[in-house]
């Protein structure tokens, strides 16, 4: 038999015939979805089988509920917060950390041509800082990549 074809076993437990665990010690029986109770859940009334004992939710509605909203610290917008020390919604925090990226790309910058290494310094001090932003981020990577591993002259 090889390794990943189920071995068909019958359960000492219930008598019922299931595939065997690859450890034979941990081997449980399948739990059929019908024998668990599902209940719709209270906020986006579909069925769950493990809803909130308090709010009835399903676990991702929990997830989505328990989060804080409030003023952004940076768009002055109401909306779910992401960073709580700093108050920004996911959004505004996804930019204040592009500096930091681009910050360190620049850091770890190699490329074995040296003329693709002026290029690059030139680039770089180039960058208008308060107008850097995710897609800002990805056209100079672009760029940088292509001065990374093509031979220019």
């Amino acid at each position: 038999m090889r390794p990943y074809q189920p071995c068909q076993i019958v359960c000492e437990v219930c008598g019922r015939s299931c595939n065997a665990a690859r450890d034979a010690s941990r081997h449980l029986p399948p739990v059929p979805a019908e024998s668990e109770p599902s209940v719709p859940c209270t906020r986006c009334c579909l069925t769950t089988h493990h809803p909130d004992p308090q709010t009835g939710q399903c676990p991702r509605c929990v997830r989505v509920t328990s989060r804080l909203e409030g003023v952004c610290a940076h768009c002055s917008r109401t909306k779910v917060i992401f960073n709580q020390v700093a108050q920004l919604c996911k959004q505004c925090h996804d930019h204040a950390l592009v500096p930091a990226q681009l910050r360190k790309y620049i850091a770890n910058f190699a490329t074995p041509y040296p003329y693709n290494n002026v290029l690059f310094d030139i680039l770089a001090a180039a960058i208008d800082w308060a107008s850097v932003n995710k897609l800002a981020l990805a056209e100079v990577s672009l760029i940088w990549a292509f001065l990374a591993n093509a031979a220019t002259e």
